[in-house]
């Protein structure tokens, strides 16, 4: 019974691995860009097998400082508008 519970559990191991490969390419899209969502999907995907296969989230934020107004760029003309964006990966 132990070896059957072993093989059984490294084929989940692998399955979520390759889920979670597949998953990895599909972050940041429309299904995967809030927390909750990715969250959600790799709860489902670990199931059963969590404590044995962990994952980390890795989140890269960028903050860009746009030009505002017309005219030649310079210290006035930008600062006044930030966007953020962020880019998370497994």
């Amino acid at each position: 019974k132990d070896a059957r519970d072993g093989n059984l559990r490294i084929c989940r191991i692998n399955k979520a691995e390759k889920k979670l490969k597949e998953l990895s390419g599909k972050l940041n899209k429309y299904q995967l860009k809030s927390w909750e969502q990715i969250d959600k999907a790799i709860n489902s995907t670990r199931k059963g097998i969590g404590e044995f296969l962990p994952v980390e989230i890795i989140e890269n934020k960028t903050v860009e400082l746009v030009k505002v107004g017309p005219g030649r760029n310079g210290k006035a003309r930008f600062g006044s508008t930030v966007i953020e964006s962020a880019e998370r990966c497994l």
